[in-house]
């Protein structure tokens, strides 16, 4: 059965992603809680109330403007916000473009801008899978998390997501063994007899 703190985490987060896509009004938030989670609740577990969701628009309002702006849906104009380099704009278009990351929608500003990181964290992505947007997503979450929940270490774990951003780096960079291999301990000194 799942925890109560979970289930709310996960509901705070829905909230906050509704709220960055300007849909600040709490009974509309309230709403799509109820049509997300309580089919989710079934086997245990309770919608938080809407004086909760009430709380937590508040909360979301103590946020800098230009960090929800990045929870919105990805604008090209904005690569600054993202801290995406101009130069960057026809890669980080490229990697929309591309066959393994076509979205249903745009992903956010900060998915982007997770999505440009990795691909120069590792260049060779496989292109029938969907790691670089799963583990851009999961970036994102990350940082979301940290903000929400005001947490400066690392990402509130749940029982069905224990990845912090250490793991999904390691994801990532699999360096192979040669890098790691002992140098030979041979005796390389020249001894004349």
């Amino acid at each position: 059965m799942p925890k109560r703190g979970h289930i709310a985490y996960g509901q705070k987060l829905h909230a906050y992603e509704l709220y960055a896509r300007n849909s600040a009004h709490t009974d509309n938030i309230h709403k799509s809680i109820e049509s997300h989670w309580g089919r989710t609740l079934r086997s245990g577990g309770s919608v938080v109330t809407i004086s909760t969701v009430a709380n937590w628009v508040k909360e979301f309002k103590q946020i800098p403007r230009d960090i929800i702006e990045q929870d919105k849906a990805f604008r090209l104009h904005k690569l600054s916000l993202y801290e995406i380099p101009w130069q960057d704009s026809t890669r980080i278009m490229k990697i929309f473009d591309a066959p393994p990351v076509s979205f249903n929608k745009l992903p956010t500003g900060r998915e982007a801008k997770w999505m440009w990181r990795l691909s120069y964290m590792k260049t060779d992505w496989d292109s029938v899978s969907m790691e670089l947007p799963r583990l851009a997503i999961k970036c994102a979450q990350t940082e979301k998390y940290k903000i929400i929940f005001n947490r400066d270490s690392n990402l509130i774990t749940f029982d069905h997501e224990d990845e912090d951003m250490n793991s999904i780096m390691e994801q990532i960079w699999k360096p192979s063994n040669t890098y790691f291999e002992q140098p030979s301990t041979q005796n390389t000194s020249n001894t004349k007899s």
